[in-house]
């Protein structure tokens, strides 16, 4: 068993967990004990999300030495974006829009230092 592999798949159920049910678990805790990656598998199988059980799935094979080495391409999640995050991009997109357009200065290349405090570093 690859200390590695196990860590890797340790550390995706940590994030899948903490993500869509808020529990957060004890990755390097879960690589050393095995009572507590049993619990850990438990609770992830209880959840029945399809990805979770198969990364559960695949830390119980390295548990018991019958999986082989195997590289996998993680599974990236998508954000979820809340209805209020919506909500406000579209406020910030819309206050973009109505910003009155500004008179550009005559000398465009040309900062003026004097509106920094202590100058421009």
């Amino acid at each position: 068993m690859s200390a590695t592999e196990k860590l890797s798949v340790a550390a995706l159920i940590g994030v899948i967990l903490r993500r869509r049910i808020n529990r957060t678990i004890d990755v390097k805790w879960l690589v050393e004990n095995d009572a507590y990656a049993r619990e850990i598998i438990k609770i992830s199988r209880e959840q029945k999300l399809e990805d979770l059980n198969e990364y559960a799935d695949h830390l119980e094979k390295l548990l018991s030495g019958e999986a082989k080495p195997t590289v996998k391409p993680a599974v990236v999640l998508a954000p979820v974006k809340s209805s209020e995050e919506t909500a406000k991009a579209d406020i910030h997109e819309w206050l973009k829009e109505a910003e009155p357009e500004t008179e550009e200065d005559e000398e465009e290349g040309v900062l003026d230092a004097s509106k920094y405090i202590g100058g421009l570093r």
